[in-house]
């Protein structure tokens, strides 16, 4: 199964799921889960008419399905592709403050793995990492609208998206403005 859905004026998310029966060695399951992201980079890629090298893409993959984010080329963007039942409160509350955990009360069946996938698509379309998760980035939600700001860059802030398919959690961000 790959599909993709165009999830902004000039956005757009790939899914691509492996083949029934792939690997479940470690290794050999990473590396199809790899390939299941950049199959969902390609249907996202031509979905968008994008050209080859005109495109910014983030990608993430796991338990046997991949995820891609495609926008114009000067987009800063991310993406997060996650296990609903393994991200429990405990590992939330490791990285959300307690202003974030009530921000996202309205999301209360999945909150503990919005808040882990926003963080890691925001410090992904941040374009520092390992220096911005989990602290430097912060959660904010008002109404619908769910931002993640960069603490130290307050005027870097990232509008989020998600869907959830079965136990898979699909987060993205995409910069403001």
């Amino acid at each position: 199964m790959t599909c993709s859905y165009r999830v902004a004026a000039d956005t757009w998310l790939g899914l691509a799921r492996s083949a029934p029966g792939a690997p479940m060695v470690p290794r050999q399951r990473h590396l199809v889960d790899q390939q299941a992201a950049a199959r969902a980079e390609r249907a996202a890629r031509a979905a968008s008419g994008l050209g080859q090298d005109h495109y910014s893409v983030s990608r993430s993959h796991t338990q046997g399905m991949g995820a891609a984010v495609v926008a114009p080329a000067d987009a800063r963007l991310g993406v997060d592709l996650g296990s609903i039942a393994r991200v429990r409160d405990r590992h939330a509350t490791a990285i959300l403050n307690p202003t974030e955990w009530t921000a996202l009360e309205p999301h209360a069946r999945i909150r503990p793995a919005l808040g882990w996938g926003l963080k890691e698509a925001a410090a992904k379309a941040s374009g520092e990492p390992l220096r911005h998760f989990p602290d430097g980035l912060l959660i904010e939600a008002e109404a619908d609208v769910v931002r993640v700001r960069v603490a130290d860059q307050p005027e870097l802030c990232f509008l989020a998206r998600w869907i959830r398919f079965g136990d898979l959690l699909c987060v993205w961000v995409r910069q403001a403005g």
